[in-house]
């Protein structure tokens, strides 16, 4: 969104890329990259609770938080 800021570039594996980004209204976005050629299980965390989810294969998801 316009006037969002990233925040950090979230440590992960080598086929797994995530960044985020605070949006103006609050809400937290997150793009998360599958590069790899198997599906790839995460978990998001966010203020101390994680949410499970699966990166498919070849793929680019966007989470938001609010």
């Amino acid at each position: 969104r316009l006037g969002a800021t990233a925040t950090r570039r979230a440590p992960g594996r080598d086929a797994l890329q995530a960044t985020a980004f605070l949006n103006t209204d609050g809400t937290l976005a997150v793009v998360v990259m599958n590069e790899s050629e198997k599906a790839m299980p995460f978990s998001l965390l966010v203020k101390g609770r994680a949410a499970p989810a699966e990166a498919p294969a070849h793929s680019i998801a966007t989470y938001l938080v609010r």
